[in-house]
């Protein structure tokens, strides 16, 4: 499981496309159950319809406003045309609104997103209330009628709410993540620099120590140069400070 989520994560438009064959497949599933006696022409429209309206579908986080506004065109016409088959399509869309909410980058998002809400759920109050019917309803239709279409505005309102949350979500793990960056960075940064200073530390350090022991090296070459006559035997212990000197100053 773990490894096929690992997929998932690498594979986002192979995912979405999976996802929309499998709404192709319980779409045409739902047409099939509810399908009447009509010719085999319209039954053609309608799997090629189907077809048109959800495939777009694999796009979605790629060319999210695009998608979106395309398959709200397609769900117009598809419900127009009284295709028995308004589960699906209709979830295909709702991942659309959401995905325009969630991947939408253009200043022009929220409006897409009125207009594709304000467009479905309209003609679905038309298409109950006015299409096909007179003026006067019973309550218990009325009531019915009205109950779709709220359902309706409830699942449109839900998606723009978790595609918000969704795309503020994202943003924040971004966020997240360039700071981390910036941290391991900064961290990189100042492991060099202690580093650095370590070695210049180290250097002044050697740099005392052998100067040091030149120094001394010098004052006793001086001295053993002026006694080396005198008292030759004086010199030659001063000639052995300096090579002990030097060794020290080696190590």
């Amino acid at each position: 499981m773990r490894r096929i989520g690992i997929w998932f994560d690498r594979h986002p438009t192979g995912t979405d496309g999976m996802v929309a064959a499998a709404l192709v497949g319980l779409a045409f599933l739902n047409l099939y159950i509810n399908w009447g006696n009509d010719t085999v022409l319209r039954a053609a429209l309608a799997i090629a319809l189907t077809l048109l309206l959800i495939l777009p579908f694999t796009l979605r986080r790629r060319f999210p406003l695009a998608v979106l506004s395309f398959m709200t065109f397609a769900i117009l016409v598809y419900r127009s045309l009284n295709i028995p088959e308004s589960s699906f399509t209709l979830y295909a869309l709702l991942m659309a609104f959401f995905s325009a909410g969630a991947y939408g980058t253009s200043p022009w998002r929220d409006r897409i997103r009125l207009l594709s809400a304000f467009a479905t759920i309209g003609y679905l109050t038309y298409s109950v209330f006015f299409i096909g019917r007179g003026w006067i309803f019973p309550v218990k239709t009325a009531l019915s009628q009205v109950s779709v279409v709220l359902a309706e505005a409830f699942l449109f309102g839900a998606a723009w709410w978790i595609g918000n949350v969704f795309r503020i979500r994202r943003i924040h793990e971004t966020e997240l993540q360039e700071r981390t960056i910036q941290l391991e960075r900064e961290r990189d940064e100042n492991a060099r620099r202690a580093v650095l200073d370590e070695r210049v530390r180290i250097a002044r350090e050697l740099h005392d120590v052998v100067a040091h022991h030149v120094s001394v090296m010098g004052i006793q070459a001086g001295a053993a140069r002026r006694i080396l006559k005198q008292q030759p035997e004086k010199a030659n212990e001063v000639l052995s400070l300096i090579e002990a000197s030097s060794r020290q100053a080696v190590a």
